[in-house]
């Protein structure tokens, strides 16, 4: 039953971050924290009866999908020839051309960053 339940959350958002905040005991109401740009960084309730998506709040004060940009997995060689992975994102509306670059470390080797909105 559980898996049946996240199946059809992931299903119904598909191509975004989703994270499990709570279900009823019938598995029928969802809460789930989505990030992506159809969505933004926001609470939504899935009711598995009808499909329907009601948002409960923004996650974040003032951050709308609108205000998200979609984030993409790159591949570059370093110096000695290894390949390192890393998020891109660009900003909605621009060019991708003659940028501002931000680069935002991580504190690895035993973390790392996972693609999507991060405050």
């Amino acid at each position: 039953m559980d898996q049946q339940a996240w199946a059809s959350v992931v299903a119904r958002f598909a191509g975004e971050s989703m994270q499990l905040i709570g279900w009823s005991a019938d598995r029928k109401r969802i809460v789930v924290l989505v990030g992506g740009q159809q969505d933004g960084d926001a609470y939504e309730l899935f009711d598995r009866n009808t499909g329907a998506v009601t948002l409960i709040d923004n996650a974040y004060h003032g951050v709308t999908a609108a205000d998200v940009a979609a984030v993409s997995l790159v591949t570059y060689a370093v110096a000695d020839g290894r390949k390192l992975n890393a998020y891109l994102t660009l900003p909605n509306g621009r060019v991708a051309k003659n940028l501002p670059l931000v680069v935002l470390p991580h504190g690895g080797p035993v973390s790392r960053d996972f693609p999507g909105f991060d405050w």
